[in-house]
């Protein structure tokens, strides 16, 4: 194999990233009350990047209520993504209603207590303090979600005072806890913090104490049959990724994903929302003016280190015998620039490239060089977005006294 074909194998690793351009995709999403607040402050900044709009629909994790998210799929509700209590959401992929494998984990959410604004705030400091709280008030009101089902099914009993309260106490089968407080209907209200926080009219008392709170995982999946599978896995990425967590801290729960300095800005955010599967068409040129060569691959993007990096995986054929590339890609926050390290399976040679996304533009555009025998080429990438399910890489080629040259198109179609 000549030295021009085994670098065009090389360049064939040039799998970098792109931000797709605004297009009218849309990700439908069924959501519980608990991921609202965080959600409503990340939706815009990823329908900014991806280019998809979402359109979103609300309902409790679980209970008897018609517009919880169990009951609307079981009733055949189109939708893309699931954002509800992890063990509701293990059923429906038991019940195959949402893909297997799909399910991550986005936040932790404590049950909390709230009083109508102004109203004098009772002690829930321990268990005793609790209990005493709950015998004096006079009214209480909890969601039929999932820490509902937990204070009715499980804390109450275990406490004693099931029987005691149940007279004074009112199960809200749609809406915020916290608006039924405002509007002085209950005297106390249980809710996760962050569908509480939201609500105005109501101050939250704090946490339910040690010994008596429920922690619950919120987490997402893809639904079966969804119309953009590839684009709800996108999205879940970004919500996932350490750029989520800021958001999802403010309104109140833990984000699975830890924040950190380094990953959380939108260059980080651009790099989640790549994460999926794409077929990959090749065409390359191993010489300047000579006929290309095109063949068929497959790339997978996906996650490392909570969306710090993501790593790309290329196999295909080329000339009848099968090749990998890999590349790995994450943002210098001390530069300011994408950097891209890349090899392949046909070939010792290490590319490394640098650079930066180009806004008026609208694309990419990496530089880099390397030795191969007796020279050194320089090579420039050039990422352009076509859709929110395409782009297209090309990669062009000097050395010595050759004129540069395009070596390698890459066109992505999203599967």
């Amino acid at each position: 194999m000549s030295r021009r074909t085994r670098l065009a194998i090389v360049v064939i690793a040039l799998c970098t990233l792109a931000a797709p351009r605004a297009q009218t995709q849309e990700i439908r999403v069924l959501m519980s009350g608990a991921f609202t607040a965080a959600f409503t402050e990340l939706a815009p900044e990823f329908e900014r990047t991806s280019g998809s709009r979402i359109a979103t629909k609300y309902g409790g994790s679980m209970g008897n209520s018609p517009d919880t998210i169990p009951n609307r799929l079981a009733r055949g509700e189109a939708a893309d993504v699931v954002i509800l209590a992890a063990s509701a959401l293990d059923d429906l992929i038991a019940n195959g209603r949402v893909v297997a494998g799909s399910r991550v984990d986005l936040a932790r959410s404590a049950i909390g207590v709230a009083v109508r604004a102004g109203a004098a705030k009772p002690d829930i400091s321990t268990i005793d303090a609790l209990k005493r709280t709950l015998l004096q008030a006079k009214s209480i009101a909890y969601s039929s979600s999932a820490s509902g089902v937990y204070l009715s099914g499980e804390l109450f009993p275990s406490l004693g005072l099931a029987d005691q309260i149940a007279a004074k106490s009112r199960r809200i089968e749609s809406g915020p806890v916290g608006e039924a407080v405002a509007r002085g209907e209950a005297e106390l209200g249980f809710q996760q913090i962050s569908e509480l926080r939201p609500v105005k009219g109501i101050e939250i008392v704090g946490p339910l104490p040690s010994g008596a709170q429920r922690i619950t995982v919120f987490s997402a999946g893809v639904v079966a049959g969804a119309a953009q599978p590839d684009a709800a896995r996108r999205l879940i990425a970004y919500l996932s990724s350490p750029a989520a967590a800021p958001a999802i801290r403010k309104s109140g729960m833990d984000p699975v994903a830890k924040a950190n300095s380094i990953g959380s800005g939108p260059e980080h955010a651009r790099l989640a929302a790549l994460c999926g599967t794409w077929d990959v068409e090749v065409t390359f040129w191993t010489q300047p003016g000579r006929p290309g060569v095109t063949s068929k691959g497959m790339s997978t993007i996906r996650p490392l280190f909570d969306g710090l990096f993501v790593e790309e995986k290329i196999e295909g054929t080329l000339n009848g015998a099968p090749f990998t590339t890999l590349a790995w890609t994450g943002f210098n926050t001390a530069t300011h620039q994408y950097e891209a390290t890349r090899i392949a399976s046909t070939n010792p040679v290490r590319i490394v490239e640098a650079g930066a996304w180009d806004e008026a533009a609208r694309r990419f555009v990496l530089k880099g060089s390397y030795v191969l025998g007796a020279d050194t080429w320089t090579q420039r990438t050039v990422i352009e977005p076509t859709s929110p399910n395409t782009m297209v890489v090309a990669s062009y080629l000097s050395f010595g006294n050759v004129p540069e040259w395009k070596a390698v198109e890459i066109r992505y179609s999203r599967r």
